[in-house]
């Protein structure tokens, strides 16, 4: 592509010793018109004359054609009406190929200036984007920082970025996402200056290889993700296994995926089970952050197809994952036009399931559950291809609304609104920067409740919802009281071991337990609860351990009573000694 910049620069004919062509009229006339071949390269250009006619001799082959203004007056012009180059129609020319039309419409300009702090930068790139995340258009700053680019009238979000890697690629006004740019409009002849700033970038290098055979991996894609789990950059590895990321100093995490060849699974650096469980990198600007490498595994093949469990058609654009034993998601991918998927995962055991974004049907674990802890297991060894694993999906009903805190009427983001039938969560959505929600459910009565899990609100209860499949459930809005956070671990009192798997109860003050939680792998813990006073006790489900109350209080009676107020936190420590009678049984065995 960076000779689609060098052909908008200047005027080239290119005549090769041909046996085809491309014609068509450019509107309006003296238009330059090019064509790319299948690698983005140039290969001819010619001015259309007056009236828009234009000729271009080629080689048989595959193009991409484009028309431009060279005095940047018209927008260039993808065919047939793209909005970006890689978007355009390629065009199979083995012979005279005609009626290859292109309009172009009156352009505004984006201008400006590039800078790092209060140096001008010349040589650095500035990209157009549209909405939808394809690239409009780009140029190149001048010797003085300046750079101006023609565009359509529209809105855009605008980046600069270096070729060389010694700044971090940025948006406008200065965020590292397209998620976090806000949109630039662009009317017809009219100027919009959009100064643009970049920063010493923090560079990410490392290698890629095969776990077995320790060969170098090309082509494996490396993206680098910031703390909201947004894509900042991505990179390949080269012929050696390779690969460089630029960024802005931050935390980030790094993925590598096989995209092109689909056979090793992909990792989460360095060998994590998921994305949320794997390092943070965080390095600073002008930092270079080496080895940071990754081996990978030959994966194993799950497939299947996701019909409509009442008509029988494939179903598009379903969502399908597959599970680690602790349910953190290893992979994820999406149903194609047949709704077929594919899904590439290390060897081991998953659980699968089938999620619709656009909320028109229920979700569905395999073999036909609704729920994660009813799914069965499936395991796929390296190499091997399970098949088939189908889905026959319902359509749902959805529950929306809106979550806001009770005392100051602020919506309330990051709240978790979920259905439950019988105690068992079915169906959740977590709350947006706004407070709303909307997720799809089966149809059935629920209990709809929202809740905190980082213990800032009080749970609620909406109370029960009747679910019809294709309706909506609207305005199950909660107005959420601030808590108090209670967290903790729980220890073995001789060995210090963590314990999992511990209910933690909370007492009111006449000995009614009003909430629990329970104890994660590292023995802890966290809820929230309402501003009063509370006594509070560690109980094992099991009965390996006895029973605790707070401060190793043996009763109710003798555990002190904690007052907490909305918005504070308490920390609880409990160890647990061992009961008696399951001591007897051990020592006995």
């Amino acid at each position: 592509m960076k000779s689609l910049l060098a052909a908008m620069a200047t005027i080239a004919i290119a005549i090769p010793s041909v046996a085809a062509t491309i014609s068509g009229t450019v509107h309006p006339g003296s238009m330059t018109v090019a064509a790319y071949d299948a690698n983005g390269t140039l290969a001819v250009s010619a001015m259309a004359a007056s009236d828009g006619r234009y000729t271009l001799n080629v080689n048989p082959g595959q193009y991409r054609v484009l028309a431009y203004d060279p005095p940047g007056v018209y927008a260039t012009s993808f065919y047939p009406d793209a909005d970006s180059f890689e978007t355009s129609s390629p065009l199979n020319v083995q012979g005279s190929t005609t009626s290859i039309d292109l309009t172009l419409v009156r352009g505004g300009v984006l201008a400006g200036t590039v800078k790092s702090g209060s140096i001008v930068r010349p040589n650095i790139t500035v990209a157009a984007y549209n909405l939808s995340g394809t690239r409009r258009g780009f140029t190149r700053t001048d010797a003085n920082g300046l750079y101006r680019l023609v565009v359509p009238p529209g809105d855009y979000k605008v980046a600069a970025y270096d070729d060389t890697q010694t700044y971090a690629t940025l948006f406008y006004p200065g965020v590292a996402t397209f998620a976090a740019a806000p949109s630039v409009p662009v009317s017809a002849d009219a100027t919009t200056t959009v100064p643009l700033a970049i920063t010493l970038a923090a560079k990410i290098v490392g290698s890629v290889r095969d776990a077995t055979t320790q060969a170098a991996l090309a082509d494996i894609r490396v993206t680098a993700y910031d703390g909201d789990g947004i894509a900042v950059t991505a990179a390949r590895s080269d012929a050696s296994g390779h690969y460089s990321l630029a960024v802005p100093g931050g935390s980030y995490r790094l993925t590598f995926d096989d995209a092109s060849a689909g056979v090793h699974a992909s990792v989460y650096w360095p060998n994590a089970e998921s994305f949320d469980t794997a390092t943070v990198l965080q390095p600073a600007s002008g930092e270079i952050r080496s080895a940071i490498d990754a081996t990978m595994t030959i994966g194993g093949r799950f497939e299947g197809t996701i019909v409509d469990g009442v008509r029988g058609v494939p179903v598009a654009g379903i969502s399908v994952a597959a599970f680690n034993a602790g349910g953190t998601t290893r992979a994820r991918t999406t149903s194609d036009a047949a709704g077929h998927y594919v899904l590439l995962v290390p060897p081991g055991s998953y659980r699968l399931g089938a999620f619709d974004d656009a909320l028109a049907y229920a979700a569905m674990f395999y073999p036909q559950q609704l729920v994660y802890a009813g799914a069965t297991p499936v395991s796929v060894a390296s190499s091997q291809r399970v098949a088939p694993l189908d889905f026959g999906l319902s359509p749902g009903g959805r529950i929306s609304g809106v979550v806001r805190d009770l005392t100051t009427s602020a919506p309330v983001a990051g709240a978790t609104v979920g259905a439950f039938a019988a105690g068992t969560l079915i169906a959740s959505a977590m709350t947006r920067s706004d407070g709303s929600y909307r997720f799809v459910a089966p149809p059935g009565a629920y209990d709809v409740i929202a809740f905190d899990s980082s213990l800032r609100y009080v749970t609620s209860s909406f109370g029960s919802v009747i679910l019809a499949a294709g309706a909506d459930a609207t305005s199950v809005n909660f107005a959420l009281a601030r808590g108090a956070a209670v967290s903790g671990e729980v220890h073995d009192l001789s060995g210090g071991a963590a314990l999992s798997g511990i209910t933690i109860l909370a007492f009111d003050a006449g000995g009614t337990e009003l909430a629990s939680a329970t104890t994660r792998a590292d023995g802890a813990f966290g809820f929230v609860l309402p501003a009063g006073a509370w006594r509070f006790a560690a109980a094992d489900p099991l009965h390996r351990y006895s029973t605790s109350f707070y401060e190793a209080a043996s009763s109710f009676t003798d555990a002190r009573p904690v007052t907490l107020i909305a918005g504070g936190q308490l920390t609880l420590a409990f160890r647990l000694a061992f009961a008696p009678q399951a001591r007897r049984r051990a020592v006995r065995k």
